[in-house]
């Protein structure tokens, strides 16, 4: 019986959430705001003629190659930082002030630096993920 409520709360949420969407994405306010059943088909468009598995795939090679270099550098870190007191307290504030600054200023930096190659891309994962795996890779 309670799961079966639940599961009724949680379709109403989501009917509600899409109907608002689509409601939303009808009223003449920005092309670049669509629909829900727009997004839904362009979606199922892209699946069917494998250009959504493309950019995917696009997508997760800056991905796995800024992880992969986060780890490393981030584990390093944040094993040098729980064996050593005066590695914790130098490096500490800088990936404390580093998680919290707004990467949203950053990013487009890195992009007008680098471009829009593979470089900036793995480099804004890099700086991404850096301070929140050293962070939790520490004893802090």
């Amino acid at each position: 019986m309670r799961t079966a409520r639940r599961g009724l709360w949680v379709g109403a949420s989501f009917a509600l959430f899409f109907g608002l969407w689509e409601w939303a994405g009808r009223w003449p306010v920005s092309p670049a705001f669509p629909s829900f059943s727009q997004t839904a088909l362009a979606l199922g468009r892209m699946a069917a003629d494998g250009s959504l598995a493309r950019a995917y795939g696009s997508t997760l090679q800056p991905l796995i190659i800024g992880v992969a270099i986060s780890a490393a550098i981030g584990v390093g870190a944040g094993v040098a930082m729980g064996l050593s007191r005066s590695v914790e307290w130098l490096t500490l504030p800088i990936f404390v002030i580093a998680q919290a600054a707004p990467m949203a200023a950053v990013i487009p930096l890195i992009t007008y630096v680098y471009g829009i190659g593979l470089t900036a891309k793995v480099l804004a994962v890099t700086v991404l993920a850096i301070p929140v795996i050293a962070m939790n890779s520490s004893s802090v």
